[in-house]
């Protein structure tokens, strides 16, 4: 007779998830990619036009293959989400997240996360890639986590 293992994997309640994922900026979304996949079907089709009238058809045709290549790049950043966050951050040795509230005069001590980069890659990565400061902001303000500090070195 089997027995029911007890469920260990842990989820974050509905309303965090809906948080967290309210801090998109338009590069990091389908839409571009879409947009810009339309535009590259429209020259196909300006190109068989030109073609028809006897006129040259490969300037469309070109454009629409850079349209092409131009939409898989906003396709591969809208899954990745790293562009825009890199375009908000700039580089810097090491970046430090605090808790709202936090006076470093203040005799309130809180607990540091360490947050070490790989290779390639930079402290930078943290705070923008993994948008640091929203995600610790959320999970604070739902009280899933305790107000603390968060180093990433460089």
């Amino acid at each position: 007779m089997d027995t029911p293992h007890p469920v260990t994997e842990q989820t974050l309640p509905h309303d965090v998830l809906v948080a967290l994922s309210n801090n998109r900026d338009l590069m990091s979304t389908w839409w571009p990619a879409v947009v810009v996949a339309g535009l590259a079907a429209a020259l196909v089709v300006v190109g068989g036009l030109r073609r028809r009238r006897g006129r040259r058809a490969w300037p469309a045709h070109t454009a629409a293959g850079v349209a092409l290549v131009v939409a898989a790049a906003l396709g591969v950043n809208a899954w990745v989400g790293y562009v825009p966050a890199a375009l908000r951050v700039p580089t810097s040795t090491t970046w430090v997240y605090t808790p709202p509230g936090y006076d470093p005069n203040a005799s309130t001590r809180y607990p540091v996360v360490h947050l070490i980069h790989g290779t390639p890659g930079t402290s930078a990565d943290w705070m923008s890639g993994g948008d640091i400061a929203h995600v610790m902001d959320v999970l604070i303000g739902h009280l899933l986590v305790r107000p603390m500090i968060v180093v990433a070195p460089g």
